[in-house]
């Protein structure tokens, strides 16, 4: 018996080893996907976001994009585990009020970010030292508020996004709000409709009409029929400041305009020509006899 004790505990501490040892080879837990998760930004390189702001950020299928304060925005992105990378960040180029240095810090802050964290719903984007410079959480509806019924009624706005992505470079499109109609200039044709406000809830019926002008840019005629057709899915709408926001009846963002404030005239070699005809009739002067 004296000799076999050793032996035992010989034995139990190598199984205790091994026990141990595979603990530590537990392997790390697996980061999370981003692809098709949506986010509003909370804090910007450690300073909360100021309440009136609102930056959002939606990731699908290798492409980044949301709505910074004044502009659509987009970026391709690449996560391989926790480690993440933006590329190739660009934007419309629409001006506001007080909302162009968050917007310029957002974007440029987006180009730093090489990893990230997801814990408790909240999206922490970090740069190469490790740093916090980025949080979201989920995105929060916008503060209820009490919108006239003519809020819309007179206003003409410029398109910055549809369905979360910047317009291709050369493309303008604008909407104008006047009479219970809408009108406007799409990416080829003119196209208008009748709008329904009560208070935040919006709609265009059945959709709008346009023209039949015809572009030679294939790309330009399908990105009007991806335009014109989400007009039928609105349900509702914000407004911020200089920023118009069309929703669905989910709540999604669809549709993000900002204030028009100079007409901008579309190319003449790249978009036709709409031609109006208006008809004049001269009436000639009645004659009246002096006495």
């Amino acid at each position: 018996m004296k000799r076999n004790f050793p032996l035992i505990v010989v034995f139990a501490l190598l199984f205790g080893g091994l026990l141990s040892a595979c603990n530590f080879a537990a392997p790390a837990a697996q980061a999370p996907d981003l692809n098709g998760t949506e986010w509003q930004l909370t804090a910007l390189n450690g300073v909360p976001l100021s309440e009136n702001i609102r930056i959002t950020l939606r990731f699908e299928e290798g492409l980044a994009g949301g709505q910074a304060p004044c502009n659509g925005y987009g970026a391709s992105y690449v996560q391989d585990g926790s480690a993440l990378t933006f590329d190739q960040v660009v934007s419309t180029l629409m001006y506001c009020e007080g909302g162009m240095d968050y917007e310029a810090e957002y974007l440029a802050t987006l180009a730093l970010v090489k990893s990230f964290q997801l814990e408790n719903n909240v999206l922490t984007l970090l740069d190469e030292n490790g740093a916090a410079v980025l949080v979201f959480g989920l995105p929060q509806p916008a503060p209820e508020a009490s919108v006239a019924s003519s809020a819309l009624e007179g206003t003409e706005w410029q398109l910055t996004s549809l369905n979360g992505a910047p317009l291709p470079e050369k493309v303008h499109i604008t909407l104008r709000f006047e009479n219970g109609e809408v009108r406007g200039r799409a990416a080829c044709n003119i196209y208008n409709g009748v709008y329904s406000q009560d208070s935040t809830a919006l709609s265009f019926g059945q959709g709008v009409e346009r023209t039949e002008m015809w572009c030679e840019d294939d790309e330009f005629m399908a990105y009007e029929d991806n335009y014109l057709a989400v007009f039928a899915q609105v349900k509702s709408f914000q407004l911020d400041s200089d920023v118009l926001s069309l929703l669905d009846e989910n709540g999604a963002v669809i549709l993000v305009y900002s204030l028009s404030q100079v007409f901008v005239p579309r190319p003449p070699d790249e978009f036709p020509l709409v031609i109006e005809t208006v008809i004049v009739t001269i009436v000639p002067p009645i004659a009246t006899k002096v006495p």
